[in-house]
């Protein structure tokens, strides 16, 4: 059974608009000192694949897009730009692999340490997420994200549906995590139905 056919017929696939993009990049950045827009992409891909799986819904609008180094949103790092420019994250010059980059602070530009404003349903997948991931490398996050379905299928440079990912199972998606990522907790809490079955979306 796909994960489309799990779902209520008056529930179609979304993007949770209660939930703002930046909330969830300073959701990560205030579990570290500071990140490169590098690893922020690929964390952010991670837990929109949660999502899907264990929610029914994106949590982003960002425009993530099979690249050479993988999964890449190229509105991503315009937020970020504007979260800078707003003060909202305080920023460093950096380099990465000799390469110079940004630093995104945990701290706001009077540095003050920064707190995202998540619900805890989401909170809690971005805290999993963080978990399963904070001994990885940029790298190995990369390569899982090229390995996935999601990537492999949508053309080079072109915007990823998620939607598809409805069309698989949910042990396809369900392997595909635990591959990258065996300490991943998953949570499939979708209603009464159990572990396998979508509910209404909150």
């Amino acid at each position: 059974m796909t994960l489309r056919e799990t779902l209520p017929p008056n529930q179609t696939f979304e993007v949770d608009s209660e939930v703002q993009d930046k909330e969830i990049v300073k959701g990560f950045l205030e579990r570290y000192r500071y990140l490169h827009e590098y690893r922020i992409q690929k964390l952010v891909y991670i837990t929109e694949v949660v999502s899907v799986y264990e929610r029914g819904k994106r949590l982003t609008e960002f425009d993530f897009k099979p690249y050479l180094y993988g999964a890449y949103a190229d509105n991503l790092p315009q937020m970020l730009e504007r979260l800078a420019e707003d003060g909202e994250v305080d920023t460093k010059k950096d380099t990465h692999h000799g390469k110079k980059t940004t630093a995104y602070m945990s701290v706001d530009e009077s540095g003050k340490e920064i707190s995202a404003t998540l619900t805890d349903e989401v909170g809690d997948i971005i805290e999993r997420v963080h978990e399963a991931t904070k001994s990885m490398s940029n790298e190995e996050l990369a390569k899982w994200s090229k390995e996935t379905w999601l990537y492999q299928e949508e053309g080079y440079g072109k915007p990823m549906d998620f939607s598809r990912l409805m069309q698989r199972s949910e042990r396809e998606i369900e392997e595909e995590l635990k591959q990258g990522f065996p300490d991943l907790e998953l949570s499939p809490q979708r209603g009464s139905g159990g572990a396998g079955s979508f509910g209404t979306p909150s």
